[in-house]
């Protein structure tokens, strides 16, 4: 009796471990909560589809949207480095589901900036109203831009659309367009008028205006001669009338004295505006001055008003005679050496005595550089200059750069 009970203890010991043993083995599936899934604007670029994720709908009961325009005109837009600077470049389309099933958009491909406000279901309820906001930050000036955006629908008759508007089935095409400008544009930006009028002033004329503000202020800084003086008068209501979609601006009007140095002139006048993107407007002004002296010879560039030796041995040095015809005066002709570089450029004058011209004399100017000189390159900024007095009040001073390379 006491071996049996001793035995049946054992035994319960043994069945209890093995099935111990058995549960530890075996797999538990843990138990989790199910949370909805969160629900988001329609506007992250990974909501972007690009194909209709919606099939037509059939029955009696049908969703049919009305938009309150399909494209829309931002019109004239002043540039802006900034994007943030921008004002005006977006805008709201009201999507309203005038039918009377749910009204079933999602964002596909666009060129601008896109965002499907407070939908956070996909869904529009019939009688209900959402907003498309399309937003275009420009980043150049451009004549004409044309952005597009692409909702996708469920309305049916957006599929009977698709084949005569060259969409694709259930295809809602937004549009903004517009023009982007400088938001202070000067007419012309260079004067390039040829010879200008010998003993009389020259008068040039232009404009500085704006197409985005009607407030802009203009005023002259300088110009880079003292032969130049410019001024500026508001435009007159025909002016801004004669316009392109002129709002504001003012008359630009400069005045080249004939005391110009002869040869080619290159001159600027440097205008500040009121206006932050463009601060500073500058037009130049490009001529020619024949003058009362013309001057022709071996290595004279007449197209740009200098002398040009090229390039020489500086062992050997370089010489030319230029020809000066100068118109003739009251009293003789007065031609004195000023200034010249470099320093051992050797200059002389002489009169043709010989020469028979009833309106002109004729006088030759000898330049030479010496074969003991040393190396130089004077190209571009880094030219030679010769300056020479005269009594021909028209033209008190003759200039001209000198231009070589000796090695």
């Amino acid at each position: 009796m006491r071996f049996a009970t001793i035995f049946g203890g054992i035994a319960s010991l043994l069945v209890a471990g093995w099935l111990v043993i058995w549960l530890s083995t075996q797999q538990v599936a843990p138990v989790v909560k199910e949370t909805p899934e969160p629900t988001t604007p329609l506007d992250p670029a990974k909501d972007v589809m690009k194909e209709n994720p919606f099939e037509e709908p059939k029955g009696p009961k049908l969703p049919k949207l009305e938009v309150s325009e399909r494209e829309f005109n931002f019109g004239i837009l002043g540039f802006q480095p900034n994007k943030d600077d921008y004002v005006g470049t977006q805008h709201d389309f009201v999507i309203k589901n005038v039918g009377d099933a749910p009204l079933k958009l999602a964002k596909g491909p666009s060129t601008c900036q896109c965002t499907l406000s407070t939908l956070t279901d996909l869904e529009v309820a019939p009688g209900e109203s959402t907003v498309v906001s399309l937003e275009w930050f420009p980043t150049a000036v451009t004549e004409e831009f044309s952005k597009q955006a692409t909702i996708w629908t469920n309305d049916p008759t957006l599929w009977k659309e698709a084949e005569k508007n060259h969409a694709q089935p259930g295809q809602l095409l937004l549009d903004v367009k517009g023009k982007v400008v400088n938001s202070v544009v000067a007419e012309p930006t260079s004067f390039s008028i040829g010879t200008l009028i010998e003993g009389e002033p020259t008068v040039l004329t232009g404009y500085v205006s704006s197409q985005t503000r009607d407030d802009l202020e203009v005023s002259v800084k300088g110009t880079s001669s003292e032969h130049v003086t410019a001024e500026v008068f508001p435009l007159t209501d025909e002016e801004l009338a004669n316009g392109k979609n002129i709002l504001s601006g003012v008359r630009l009007v400069c005045t080249i004295q004939p005391r110009m140095s002869m040869g080619r002139v290159r001159e600027s006048v440097t205008l500040t505006t009121n206006d932050a993107v463009v601060p500073e407007v500058v037009v130049s002004i490009e001529a020619q001055r024949q003058g009362p002296i013309s001057i022709a010879g071996r290595s004279w560039n007449s197209a740009y008003s200098y002398l040009d030796f090229g390039t020489f041995r500086a062992s050997q040095g370089a010489q030319t005679i230029l020809s000066l015809y100068i118109a003739k005066g009251s009293a003789p002709i007065e031609l004195k050496l000023v200034d010249h570089s470099p320093s051992e450029l050797q200059i002389s004058f002489e009169r043709d005595d010989d020469f028979e011209e009833e309106e002109r004399e004729h006088h030759r100017l000898k330049i030479v550089v010496p074969p003991d000189a040393p190396p130089s390159r004077l190209m571009g900024k880094d030219a030679g200059e010769v300056v020479i007095q005269t009594n021909l009040e028209e033209l008190p001073e003759l200039k001209f750069r000198v231009a070589y390379e000796s090695r």
